[in-house]
């Protein structure tokens, strides 16, 4: 029993997020995902590029898919 009174003070001291702070930091949250997604594509897409060098295949490979986009 104790702890869930610890628990409840704990909870009545904590300093929540103004509405304004909250939106803020989503967007914030929502770009910093879409900048790493963006690198992964990236990084993906040379290692495709390499593997395909690498290789030596001809054909549809993602350098062709990205220029016939």
């Amino acid at each position: 029993m104790r702890l869930i009174r610890n628990i409840i003070t704990e909870l009545k001291q904590t300093e929540w997020p103004s509405m304004d702070q909250l939106a803020k930091l989503t967007i914030y949250t929502v770009i910093l995902c879409g900048i790493i997604a963006l690198l992964i594509v990236g990084v993906d897409l040379v290692l495709f590029w390499l593997r395909d060098l690498w290789l030596g295949e001809q054909g549809e490979t993602v350098s062709n898919l990205i220029l016939n986009l």
